[in-house]
């Protein structure tokens, strides 16, 4: 479908539902309360409190963060980033606005991240390697390997974990039509650090 064809559906009155992911901190608050609804208004123009309204659910979670959905019942500025750090006292990874309470964790899954880009990065270097090469071998550490491998992008500050996964366009008596797109590639890679998916 073009994107004139989306437009179209939006100036024809058709309703439009998203749906995010999210890495955040783990709270005590978002342990023994795993999924809701947040109600609190936010600021809006001119200074007036705006409803706003999000259901979320925990997909997973390990000791310090957790994986969650987000589905926005209404459409604030910054309403997920600041629902997750207000109502759940679990703001998202990368988040220098409303987040970084907890530097520490922040900090410790940076440095997490950073090493499993490392291995991978690695374990690539050496299988581009022809076979047989003294470069291929998994104990091999060289000048040359060195090299390649700070040449790899390491993250000096961790990147927003908020990524809009789905996107639902609805017209009156019509089939609704769905949009997916992938996380970012810092999102994938702690996701596939931590074992975690999303469906």
């Amino acid at each position: 479908m073009k994107l004139s064809s989306f437009a179209q559906m939006l100036s024809a009155g058709a309703t439009v539902q998203r749906e995010y992911i999210a890495v955040v901190e783990k709270s005590d608050h978002l342990a023994l309360n795993p999924q809701g609804v947040i109600k609190d208004p936010l600021m809006g123009p001119g200074g007036s409190l705006q409803p706003a309204t999000t259901l979320y659910r925990m997909l997973h979670s390990n000791d310090a963060v957790a994986l969650m959905q987000l589905t926005p019942q209404t459409g604030r500025k910054h309403q997920l980033r600041i629902h997750c750090a207000r109502a759940l006292s679990a703001p998202m990874l990368g988040d220098a606005r409303y987040g970084m309470t907890r530097n520490d964790v922040q900090r410790k899954v940076l440095a997490d991240l950073n090493m499993f880009n490392s291995q991978i990065d690695t374990a690539k270097w050496q299988s581009d390697q022809p076979a047989g090469s003294a470069y291929a071998r998994a104990d091999q550490t060289t000048a040359d390997m060195q090299d390649d491998l700070e040449k790899s992008s390491a993250l000096s500050v961790m990147p927003l974990q908020l990524h809009c996964q789905t996107v639902c366009l609805q017209k009156p008596r019509q089939q609704a039509i769905s949009v997916t797109a992938e996380p970012s590639q810092s999102m994938q890679t702690l996701m596939r650090l931590f074992k975690w998916r999303t469906a």
